[in-house]
């Protein structure tokens, strides 16, 4: 895990606002601290890059399922990662989730994960923008 430090430090040299193809030029320098995070083997990282490829592929697939009580079309992702049997991560589709609790319940779980995210950058923000924010929220309740 890197240090904030390590990142602020290198950020405060390229002025303040950085891009990620700034502290990748910065990570180069091998007596960089960031350069032992990256990957600079083409041919390995040319492998996870297609890796993530196909992770965007695999979410931008939609399915179209009734509301349940008023027949409204709702559009999801047709597959959510799970953890199987064998302890790797994959793909299952929603069919096969919504037909296996083990499954139904990782993906609440990950959902709560990601619910907890949002209530954490809410409150590390909150006192900075807490009526943008609160107007936010009204509008994604309406």
């Amino acid at each position: 895990m890197i240090s904030g430090d390590i990142l602020a430090a290198e950020v405060a040299k390229l002025g303040g606002r950085v891009t990620p193809d700034d502290v990748v030029k910065a990570a180069r320098r091998k007596t960089s601290p960031l350069h032992p995070y990256f990957d600079w083997s083409d041919t390995e990282a040319a492998v996870h890059w297609r890796r993530q490829q196909a992770r965007q592929l695999i979410a931008r697939v939609k399915v179209t399922f009734e509301e349940v009580g008023s027949n409204r079309p709702i559009r999801v992702r047709a597959y959510a990662s799970v953890i199987g049997d064998d302890g790797e991560r994959a793909y299952a589709h929603v069919n096969e989730i919504r037909e296996s609790d083990e499954l139904t319940e990782q993906v609440l779980n990950d959902i709560r994960t990601s619910l907890a995210s949002v209530k954490y950058r809410y409150r590390s923000y909150g006192h900075l923008f807490r009526a943008a924010l609160i107007e936010l929220l009204d509008e994604s309740a309406a």
